[in-house]
This record gives C-alpha cells, structure tokens and sequence, in this order.
C-alpha cells in the first residue's frame, strides 16, 4: 500500500493538482480548474464554480483502492447507488474532459455517457485506507486545523477569523490572487486598520478595497501582511476549534505555518 499526498503545482504553466506516492513518484497529475459536482439531485455551485477540485488526498489513500473503484448508474437517466461495503467518493453527472487520461485506473477513467437527470456514484472498496473529496482550496494550520470565518457572520464586515476542524464548508474556502485572499463568501481576509502594525492585531474579513491591511504574501510556508507581520494563531489555543487568528512578528513557529493553496 503506498501512501500518497497531494498539493497543487505553482510552477506548471497552468496550475495543476499533482498526487505523489510516498516515496515521491508521481501517481497523477491533472489540471486545476471547475467542472460542476453533484450530490443526490443537487449541483453544487456558487462558489464551488470557480473552485472545485477532485482529488484523493493523503489521509491515507492508496494506489489500490483507486484501482477497486467503480462508477455506478446508467446514463441518461442516473440514479448510482453503491453497494454494500463500497465507499461513495463523490458522484458526477459528467466526466470532466481535462482528466481524461490524467487517472490510471481504467475503472475511474470510464465514465460513460453524460447523466441527463440524476448523477453517477463513485463507489470504492472500503477496509483499505481513509480518504476524503476536498470539494475547495482550502488554508491549513501547522496544527492542522482550517482557516474559517465565524460562520453565522461570514457575509458581514469584521466576521473574525478562526481555526476550526476541516468540513470542506464555504467559510473554509479562500482564493488567494493578485495579493489578497478571498474568502467563499467574496470577502478579503483583513487585518483591523488600526492595529495592523502591532501584535495581536485582530484578523478579520471585509468587502475587498485594495488597502494594505487586505495585502498578503505567501513565502514559503508563511502568510504576510501588507505591514509585514505573519498570519498567526494564538499559540495556547491551536489546537482547538475556534482559535483566534491574529497577526505577530515572523517568527518561524508552528502557529505561524500555514499550507495555501
């Protein structure tokens, strides 16, 4: 069984999501852009539009169990279901065209027909290693916790920052581009004008306005500031859902290390 992890290539001429074996093979790699996503009679959309990636990351998931891996339903009219002891992974109502050819097994590559109503489950062996479908980029903690906005103010000016577990939801979902991070909700992440050059500086979200406070710089495993402080999460508390975010001096501590996408 060969454990794999996943990140996305900054350097390719288009942004790709690579899947690397442990021992640093490469096991997949595939364009980075939209394609739509079903669940039970449902698109997903909004947001997930612009940024929607399929990929088995590495909790775990081995080369085989993608080889066990099958899709179920019967275009036009789909209706896929997993058996017992099958995992369903994701479920699609057209195959993505830029991954043809990207997936080595011939199971995941064989689609079929587009679904005109309904949608086609993946369905995968269980009792092999953990997976999960990260549905949208996402920025993770060194604690390994997400960056998430206060969920019932996402949509409103000053929601705080936290850290919470991961559940792929919009308020863990951020774009970052041209120097600013945007949140799902269509905010930018935002350091509180007055403080932003003092540590402890509160870390918030704000309709976009191109001031330095809403400047970000990803160096290394960092997140800096328009003032030049470092994304941080209050040390005593990373580990816990619902840490504060704030801003402090670099200082190459775990608090300070982040994964963006």
């Amino acid at each position: 069984m060969h454990k794999t992890s996943a990140s996305i290539c900054g350097r390719c001429p288009r942004r790709h999501v690579r899947i690397l074996t442990e021992d640093g093979r490469l096991a997949l790699s595939a364009p980075f852009q939209p394609w739509r996503t079903v669940k039970r009679g449902s698109i997903m959309n909004g947001f997930m539009k612009n940024a929607v990636i399929l990929a088995f990351l590495a909790i775990g998931i081995s080369t085989s169990k993608a080889q066990s891996c099958r899709w179920d339903g019967t275009a036009p009219f789909c209706d896929g279901e997993c058996a017992a002891g099958e995992e369903e992974i994701t479920r699609l109502s057209t195959w993505p065209g830029h991954w043809t050819g990207a997936v080595s097994s011939p199971a995941v590559n064989h689609f079929g027909s587009a679904c005109v109503t309904g949608s086609k489950a993946l369905c995968c062996g269980t009792g092999r290693a953990a997976s999960r479908l990260v549905l949208a980029p996402v920025i993770l903690s060194g604690a390994n916790k997400c960056l998430d906005v206060h969920a019932p103010d996402q949509r409103s000016n000053g929601a705080r920052v936290q850290v919470w577990d991961c559940n792929n939801s919009l308020q863990q979902t951020w774009k970052v581009e041209a120097g600013t991070i945007k949140s799902g909700a269509g905010k930018c992440l935002d350091v509180h004008v007055f403080d932003q050059h003092q540590n402890g500086a509160k870390v918030q979200v704000w309709d976009c306005n191109g001031s330095q406070q809403q400047r970000w710089t990803v160096v290394g495993r960092t997140i800096r500031s328009g003032a030049g402080k470092c994304l941080d999460v209050h040390a005593p508390d990373q580990y816990n859902n619902g840490a504060k975010v704030q801003v402090w001096d670099c200082n190459d501590t775990i608090q300070q290390t982040w994964t963006a996408p």
